[in-house]
C-alpha cells in the first residue's frame, strides 16, 4: 500500500506491521517499502506528473500544472485530441546504457529512462506550436533504441514534429542525451496532412522500409 511502510513494532510476537508515513508531504514509491527513509515527497515519485507538467507537493497529495494545449490530474489529457495526429519514430540513443530491465515498462528503470528520453524531446520540440506530447513505448538493444510516438497538432506551419527533430538528430543531440545521427526512423503515421516527404522537408532516409500509415501496409 503506498503512503505506508513496514517496520518492526514493540510487541511480544515481534511481528511487522504497517506505518503511515510520518509527513503529510510524503508517501511512497512502491508497495512493500520496508523503511520510513523510504517516504518521500509525492512529487519525487517517478512520472507523477505526465508530458512535462510541473509537480507541486501538498497535504496528502500533490497537484500537477499542465503545459499548453494539455489538461487532466496528470497532465495526461490533449484538449484538442480530436484534431492530434500521431508519428512513430525509432531513435538510438548512444549515451545510454543498455539494461535488460529496460525490456519491462513496469521497472523503475524503464520508467526513468524513458522520462529522460521524453524530457529531452520536449526540449527540442518547446519552440513547435504543433507539439502536444510524447510517449515512449519500447527500447531495444542498440545501443538503445527508442521507439516513441509523437503526438501533434498539423497547421499552416512548416515546423512540424517530423521536420523538427530530425534537424537535432542530424546534429548528434537531442536535449542532453547523445544519438546517432543517422539513426532517426519514421515507423508508422496518421496524417491528414503530408509529412513533409512531397516537398523535400523530410529526407528519404528518414523513413524506414517497414514505415506506413496506422492501419495500412
Amino acid at each position: 500500500m503506498l503512503n505506508n511502510f513496514q517496520d518492526k513494532v514493540n510487541n511480544s510476537a515481534g511481528k511487522e506491521s504497517c506505518l503511515k508515513c510520518p509527513s503529510l508531504n510524503t508517501t511512497t514509491a512502491a508497495a512493500g517499502t520496508d523503511n520510513v527513509t523510504k517516504c518521500i515527497p509525492y512529487c519525487e515519485v517517478i512520472t507523477r506528473c505526465k508530458n512535462g507538467g510541473t509537480c507541486a507537493n501538498k497535504k496528502n497529495g500533490y497537484i500537477c500544472t499542465c503545459a499548453n494545449h494539455l489538461e487532466g490530474e496528470h497532465c495526461e489529457l490533449i484538449e484538442d485530441t480530436s484534431k492530434a495526429e500521431n508519428v512513430t519514430f525509432d531513435l538510438t540513443f548512444t549515451g545510454i546504457t543498455w539494461n535488460e530491465d529496460l525490456r519491462n515498462s513496469n521497472s523503475l528503470k524503464f520508467r526513468e529512462t524513458a522520462e529522460a528520453v521524453g524530457n529531452a524531446i520536449r526540449s527540442e520540440m518547446k519552440n513547435d506550436e504543433t507539439f502536444r506530447a510524447v510517449h515512449v513505448n519500447s527500447f531495444a538493444k542498440g545501443s538503445v533504441v527508442a521507439k516513441f510516438v509523437v503526438t501533434y497538432v498539423p497547421d499552416n506551419s512548416s515546423e512540424v514534429p517530423v521536420v523538427t527533430l530530425p534537424k537535432a538528430v542530424e546534429k548528434g543531440k537531442v536535449g542532453d542525451l547523445a544519438v546517432a545521427n543517422d539513426s532517426l526512423a519514421v515507423v508508422t503515421y496518421t496524417c491528414q496532412k503530408p509529412l513533409g516527404m512531397e516537398d523535400g522537408r523530410i529526407k528519404d532516409s528518414w523513413i524506414s522500409a517497414s514505415s506506413s500509415r496506422d492501419g495500412e501496409r
